[in-house]
């Protein structure tokens, strides 16, 4: 399983890819709509401009994405198929983004976590912030 950058025609692929992992998540739904609509392939389509956006595929499906926005230092759009959590992907993932963000430049990056993801950033060195809603909170990690 490699990190690869997501081409035009991953964007239906990556979409479907997340409403299914989101489904049956303990994200509100509220936020499971908001999540609908910004990953859908055309708010990929939009992200793209602005991000590098990855995948890793494992026997030609998507199990993880993720991605860097090109002109700040948030990390986002991490997702894995359930199946494949606890399996060391996300992580692998958060690390490959931030090593990208590294080798940019930038001194830290951050992330808006879902309430049941924040341990799992808290695993990787992220601080809270702040929680702006009851969906979720914005956490930073020091890159250097």
């Amino acid at each position: 399983m490699t990190i690869r950058k997501i081409n035009k025609s991953d964007f239906e692929k990556c979409s479907l890819f997340i409403r299914d992992v989101i489904k049956n998540s303990k994200a509100t739904p509220k936020m499971k709509e908001f999540i609908k609509k910004r990953y859908s392939p055309f708010g990929i389509q939009r992200l793209f401009k602005t991000s590098e956006m990855f995948i890793i595929k494992y026997n030609d499906k998507i199990i993880c994405t993720g991605k860097l926005s090109k002109n700040t230092n948030e990390i986002g759009m991490i997702y894995v198929n359930p199946n494949f959590q606890r399996k060391k992907n996300g992580t692998k993932m958060m690390q490959f983004l931030e090593s990208l963000a590294k080798k940019k430049k930038k001194k830290e990056t951050y992330v808006h976590a879902l309430y049941p993801a924040i341990g799992f950033y808290k695993k990787l060195g992220y601080k809270l912030i702040k929680c702006k809603n009851k969906d979720s909170c914005l956490m930073t990690k020091e890159t250097i």
